[in-house]
């Protein structure tokens, strides 16, 4: 099984110089978040998903400023994957009704987490997703997430992480009139 590295995205310097990346793809942490999410959203799309996940560079760049991005490597330090690991919003805690169930100060909104399509199916979300849920515990961090509900292979995969369904909500989508529905997922392991 592959081992899969999970460091701040301010990092990411110091695992470029260890790889010879494509300048134009490669050359900051936020370019290769968003043009990673670029290929994911067009993964999703031909798979039918109505899952949103692209994210344009200034919005990856301010993750990374604010030390809420993280990138995923390889055995060979190529990157393959990121997340974003953010104190959980507000609105968030409210609309889902989420103090009842967990402590929501130390709790972590988890989006945008991504694999390169040319990994699926090697049980690596399986290493990353045990990678989130190791800082997590170290942070003693619970984890907030939601998922398109129509998803039932991602929704199946976060159950099978220790993730419990706390409700499904409409949300709308980008364009301000699309209203779809999804699953909010917490995981709150405090071994």
């Amino acid at each position: 099984m592959q081992n899969v590295t999970l460091v701040p995205a301010t990092e990411f310097a110091s695992f470029n110089k260890q790889y010879d990346y494509p300048k134009d793809i490669l050359s900051t942490p936020a370019t290769f978040i968003s043009t990673l999410s670029q290929k994911v959203q067009t993964w999703l799309q031909s798979i039918k998903s109505l899952q949103q996940i692209e994210i344009a560079l200034h919005k990856a760049q301010t993750h990374v400023d604010s030390n809420t991005a993280f990138i995923f490597f390889n055995n060979d330090n190529v990157p393959i994957g990121s997340v974003f690991l953010e104190p959980l919003p507000e609105t968030i805690r409210t609309d889902w009704n989420l103090d009842n169930d967990l402590d929501t100060n130390s709790a972590v909104y988890m989006s945008r987490f991504m694999l390169d399509s040319k990994y699926i199916g090697n049980r690596i979300g399986d290493v990353m997703m045990r990678r989130i849920q190791e800082l997590c515990l170290q942070k003693r961090s619970a984890i907030v997430l939601d998922t398109w509900e129509g998803n039932a292979k991602l929704r199946r995969f976060y159950e099978r992480h220790g993730f419990v369904l706390c409700g499904v909500f409409p949300e709308t989508g980008d364009d301000g009139n699309d209203v779809y529905f999804v699953s909010c997922y917490v995981w709150n392991n405090r071994k």
